[in-house]
Formats: structure tokens, sequence, C-alpha cells
């Protein structure tokens, strides 16, 4: 497609006309709130593209002088209110970022500006910006400096391997009028900026800024500057994904890299258990003020105005499980929640850490974005935004389905109400490949950071309910799951990553404990597990006391296949129920077609991956009293014997799978665990016959024959040449028989 140039004069001005109209109080969600808006959940976005709707008010802001804090004491300062550690004057090296607010302006002493700087944007995690992909996302913090051209206040990045300013159009990130004062300082004015911003999403695909209108003041605040604004974006060089435009409140922040003298950055393990995001490769992302020489209470939540006051009890009980768990590790209790009124704030405001109650109807779980030092590994900003609001009408949902239906058995018999896809067989976007960063894209182009969103449907309910047997109540299951979402998601606000294997680990849990680590993607973990308490020690103590544990990680889902999201129990049993599930969606006379479609936007080759994987492993025999064979599971479902009600095309993949020996994984080929003797015996015995049971259909004896010339499985080729002189020496071959024959004498 054709690119337009990029635009370099004031852009915004035809964009006045709007005169939207809000109160600072209400920002808080408003634009999702009201929103028709939909979540994608692949890459096919021209017949599923969400509508982003229009603002249903009108903004204008009518007190120059008035600030996000709003609500605050009288005479308090976010910092004096306990509920922003961005950082404070106090640590800081260099003088403290500071300035005077006036209007939609800044005044400041150019020399308030020397050093190091990083930039970066809170992106509003319902716009199109930062769900595509379905991973609500911010920016990356990144390294600029701040320049006075003979009109503007820029913002450029600088290139820390270099040791440089990126001079030019490709460093240049924001730009924006000044005017020189008698008295020396310079007054930004943050109405009109001069140039586009450009956020990546994968390749040299960008969404590219289309309108700017200023939705606050801009505010210095503890060595940060902050200025929210309505942005629109459109998507370019996005090829026919067929990207939806973006609307939204977005935060834009510069914070002095020298912020937090103190924060210490630590080194990663290559070889440890312990999974920590990362910055760079060898440091690992973590939160200041824990520690033993550390004072309590200094990392503080503020909870959003509309979080339902019954369960913020709930949110205590959580925040003190991690300091029990912190403290016994580490030596200090750093979690306590603000009790001061809470500010009319945006959530994903850098200044505070929040837990947010979100309020659209077209999400659901949680989300935990943080912003990191890229220098050092600090996370300076860390938010929760839990999607539970409808909770009430899943649960409900859930108890209608199993009064109705009191012997359902479990995953692998049908639909639950409202069940959503099972969606963790995908392979990863591009953009969330951490080396998607194509050079030829100029350094001014802001990279997102992706944050997984962990999903509440009637499945994980259902998993709740099956292992823990809890009654049905809504209050205890509502507190359970919430408990349960938010350890998880402030786990990752203290930098630890997803462990998909902890549920495996049964050296080092409970057997009544369905994970060692809160970190999985297992229901019924509602405080830090082992895993939990030794990576706090590992991160940031003096070591974990052992380091024996299981532990694997989103990118590690495809090629081990321990590492399995929702494995509740016996993890090949489990698969295996899926890919009935699967079957029973399509009953025997679907088009080819339709199974076919299907196959493609489910990517079912990458659960057959996974259950191939299984085979001869000792995951099969992970439950001793329930040992699975996966080799006798899949050949069964092949020749699906007395009344099959398996599609003839699932049955032609299922029979491909066991002549696989590889399977390609980001470009390269991995191999299958091999067949031992005794079951290629049994796999070439049953195919040949197979191939003369008449009853068995004529497309799925072709696929078989097509695939033997280039299988790896020792024996393939001795079977081909069998069968094909069998076939030439029936003395009275059916018009089947003839055909195949034919077929393979093609071949």
């Amino acid at each position: 497609m054709t690119t337009p140039p990029p635009v370099v004069e004031p852009f915004f001005l035809s964009n006045t006309k709007r005169k939207w109209r809000y109160s600072l109080a209400m920002v808080l969600f408003t634009l999702s709130a009201c929103g028709e808006t939909t979540t994608p959940t692949t890459l096919s976005y021209a017949e599923n593209s969400p509508s982003v709707p229009e603002p249903p008010i009108e903004i204008i802001v009518e007190d120059t002088n008035s600030s996000l804090d709003e609500g605050l004491p009288e005479d308090s300062s976010p910092s004096d209110a306990g509920i922003s550690d961005a950082g404070t004057p106090a640590d800081t090296g260099s003088p403290p970022l500071s300035g005077e607010t006036l209007g939609n302006t800044v005044i400041v002493n150019p020399e308030n500006f020397d050093g190091l700087f990083l930039y970066g944007l809170g992106i509003s995690p319902y716009s199109p910006l930062s769900y595509v992909g379905n991973t609500p996302a911010g920016t990356l913090a990144i390294p600029t400096v701040i320049e006075f051209s003979a009109e503007y206040f820029q913002i450029r990045v600088y290139d820390m391997n270099s040791e440089s300013v990126i001079e030019g159009e490709q460093g240049l990130i924001e730009s924006y009028p000044y005017s020189l004062m008698e008295d020396g300082r310079i007054q930004v004015d943050f109405t009109s900026p001069d140039t586009v911003i450009e956020i990546q999403q994968w390749n040299n695909c960008v969404y590219r800024q289309d309108s700017y209108e200023l939705a606050q003041p801009p505010l210095f605040a503890d060595n940060l500057l902050t200025w929210a604004a309505l942005e629109s974006f459109n998507p370019y060089q996005c090829g026919q994904w067929g990207l939806p435009p973006s609307e939204g409140i977005n935060v834009h922040f510069l914070r002095r890299m020298d912020a937090s003298p103190s924060f210490e950055a630590r080194q990663a393990t290559p070889e440890s258990p312990f999974l920590f995001f990362k910055v760079g490769d060898e440091l690992i992302s973590r939160i200041p003020h824990i520690g033993s020489n550390q004072a309590d209470g200094k990392i503080v939540y503020a909870l959003t105005e509309n979080f339902p006051e019954h369960l913020i009890d709930e949110v205590k009980l959580v925040l003190e499980d991690w300091n029990d768990t912190i403290e016994d590790a580490v030596g200090n209790r750093p979690f306590s929640l603000s009790d001061s009124p809470t500010p009319a704030i945006v959530p994903w405001d850098p200044r505070y850490r929040v837990i947010a109650w979100g309020t659209n109807s077209d999400f659901d779980g949680a989300i935990a974005p943080f912003v990191s030092d890229p220098m050092t590994g600090e996370t300076f900003d860390g938010d929760v935004i839990l999607w539970l609001d409808q909770i009430d009408g899943i649960i409900n949902s859930y108890q209608d389905f199993i009064a109705e239906n009191p012997d359902y058995p479990g995953l692998g018999t049908g639909p639950l109400p409202n069940e959503m896809p099972i969606d963790h067989f995908h392979a990863p976007l591009p953009h969330q490949l951490p080396e998607f960063s194509p050079a030829e894209l100029p350094q001014r182009v802001l990279r997102r950071q992706n944050f997984y969103r962990r999903p509440l449907n009637t499945v994980v309910l259902h998993q709740l309910f099956m292992e823990l047997q809890m009654t049905l109540s809504v209050e205890g299951l509502e507190s359970y799951i919430l408990r349960d979402f938010l350890t998880h998601e402030i786990g990752h606000n203290l930098g630890l990553r997803h462990n998909f294997r902890a549920s495996m680990d049964k050296a080092n849990k409970p057997l009544e404990i369905s994970s060692t680590s809160t970190m999985d993607y297992v229901v019924g973990i509602p405080s830090p597990g082992t895993y939990d308490r030794d990576a706090m020690a590992y991160g940031y103590g003096q070591g974990a006391s052992k380091e024996s544990y299981l532990s694997c990680t989103d990118e590690d889902v495809e090629v081990d296949p321990a590492c399995a999201r929702w494995d509740f129990g016996h993890p090949v049993v489990f698969f295996l129920e899926v890919l009935t599930k699967k079957e029973l969606q399509f009953p025997l006379n679907a088009p080819d077609q339709q199974v076919e479609a299907y196959w493609q936007g489910e990517e079912w080759n990458l659960l057959f991956n996974r259950v191939r994987q299984f085979l001869n492993t000792e995951h099969e025999l992970w439950t001793p009293e329930e040992p699975v064979s996966v080799f006798d599971d899949l050949l069964d479902r092949i020749v699906c014997s007395g009344e099959c009600q398996i599609h003839t095309r699932i049955r032609r993949w299922y029979a491909l799978y066991l002549l696989y020996t590889r399977f390609a994984h980001n470009d390269e080929w991995m191999d299958f665990p091999g067949l031992d003797e005794e079951q290629r015996n049994t796999l070439w015995s049953t195919y040949t016959d197979l191939i003369f049971d008449p009853t068995q259909p004529t497309i799925l004896k072709k696929t078989i024959l097509q695939k033997l010339p280039t299988s790896a499985v020792p024996g393939a080729m001795d079977t081909l040449n069998s069968i094909s002189q069998q076939l030439s020496e029936l003395s009275d071959p059916s018009s089947e028989e003839e055909e195949l024959l034919g077929f393979v004498n093609d071949l």
C-alpha cells in the first residue's frame, strides 16, 4: 500500500472544532464504559474490526489550574497523600524536575532539563492502539534528551550504545513551541505539538498520531512531568490486516533517569528457574523499596473511585499476603493501600500505582502493565486493571448450567455457557517477540510493551469449582476470584513472569495445592506459593533457599509440552480432552471446507503439536494411578471403530501426526519424540489393516498413503511397498482397491 508522507506541520488544528467538554473526575473509563468495543483474538481484522466510539461528552478544560490530583486534601501533594512512588527529590542526584504550570503551559528554567530523561506513553487499555493482538500495552520507556531549538521544546532519542543524540527527523519524538521570558525562563505550550508520534505494532506497521487535544494541563510531580491528551491514531504500512483507528486518553511523561540513584540494578542468572521480566539481556525488572534495609509501606496502591466497597477488604488481604511472603523472604513489608480520597486520575498515569475496576462489558479478566527503567530495571510505575464487573453474570450463567446438567463431568464433553475460545495454542503475534524492531524504522518510532490479559470465563469458573468443590455462593466466588486474579497481577508488578510448569512441580507443593506459583494459569491460587516466596528472595534478597523449581513461560509454550496454560490436573488428559471437545464441534456431515477453515483460524496444528510432544515422555505417567498413552489414544481416534462420530478431516490430521517426526517453530525445525519399536509395528499393521478395510473412508486411506513416502518414521516405505504389492496381487479387487493401486503407482 502507498504510505502518505509524515506530517510535519501542526496537524491538530482541524480537530479543534469538536469542542469536547468533560469533568476531570469523569475521565476515568468514560471512553470505555459507553463504548461498543470488542477485543480481537486473531489478526484477521477485516471481518472483526472493533469500532471506536465517539466520546460521549464534550471536552474542554474549564479550570486551567486544576490537576489530576483533584480530590486530595488541601495543601497535600501526591507524595504527602501516599499514592505516588515515582521517585522523590530527596533521592535525586540532579536538581529535581520542577516548574510552574500556567494554564496549558509550563514555565521552567532550561537548565532544569539538562541530563538524560526517560520518555514514554501510558496508553489507554481500551483503545485499539493498546489491545490489538489481545495484549493491552503501554510503550517502552526510552532514553531521551531535551533540546531547545529557536522555537521548540524538543524531546529527542538518546542512543545509549553510541552515547549520542539522534539528530534530525530520525530522533525527534515530540516537539512543542515555547517562548522566552524576560527572566531567562521559558514557557512551553503543550496545546500545539509540532510532531506526529508513531508507535510500532509489528514489522513496519505503525499507528500514526492523527489528532491531539490536551485533556489536562501539564503537571510536575516527583521528578515527573506528565501531560494527558485525547489522541487518535491510524494504522500505516500494516498490510492486509485492516487494523481499526484508535482513540483514547494517553498520558505522556518525562522522568529523570537518575530519579532514584539509590536503586541498585540486579543481574539475571541465566540458569535460575525464577522468571522475571528483563530489560536488555541481563537486568531484571523490580519494584523499588523492597529489601531488609527498606521501610515498610512505601509502595502504595490507590483504588479507583468505582471500586466495589465490599471487595476492598479482599484487596487488603492480597497485599498483606504479599507482605507476608516478602517479609519472610526479604525482611520488609512494602505494600500499603491509600486511605486518602481517591484522586480523579487516569489509572495509567505513571505518577500513581492504581488498582482499577474496569467497567467495559467486552473485556474480562485482568492485566498488570508496568514501566521499567531500561538502564536499571526499576519499575517506577505499575498498575492492575480488573475487568471483573461482569462476574455476577458469569457465575449466574454457570449456576444455571450446572443446575440443568448436574452430571456434567468436565471439559471434554461439550460447551459450557458463554465459553470463550481456548486461546493458549496460538503462536505469539510478531509484535510480541522482543527482537521485532526492524532497522528500517527510525529510532523515533515508539515500541510497544505488551502484557497478557488473563481471561475470566465459565471454563475458568468450572475448573475452580471442580478442583476446590467450592459452594456456588456468588459472594464467596466473587471474593475468591478477585484474590486469585489480583495476587497474580501484583506478582507481575513485582517483575514476575508467568510460570506454566508450576502446576507440574509435584516435588515443591502439597498435593492439595494446584501449583507452586500464583504466576501459573490455574485457578485456586489466591495467595503466593512456594515458588513465589523463593523468587522474591532471588530477586530482592540474598538468594533463594532452593532452586529446584520447575519453570517455563510464554515463549516456551509451543516447545515444552509441560508448559501449558490452564492444565488442571493431568496435563496429557487435559489436552486430549481439548481434542475431544474440538471434535464435538463438527458433525460428520459438516463440509470439509468448514472444518478446514476452523483448522486455519484456530491453529489446531499447534494443539496437535502439543499432544504429539507428549508421546513417550514422562508426562504420560505424571499421575501413576492414571497413566495415559498418547499413541494408543490417537490410534483409536484414527481407526474410530464402531459408530464413529469423528469427522473424517479430523481423523486425517490424527493419521498424519503419527507419521510426522518434526515440527516447525519460529522457522526452526524441532524433533517430536520418536515411536518405539513396538509402537512402530503396531502403527504399520494398523495402517495396513485400515487400507484394506472397506468401511473406512477412501480419502483417509489416500492421506496415509500419500504421506508414507516422505515420513521419516522407520518402516514407512516398507509399509508402502507391502501395501502396493498386496493391492497388485488381489485376484478380484474392488473398484476402490483399483483406485488405491493407481494412486500408489502415481506417488
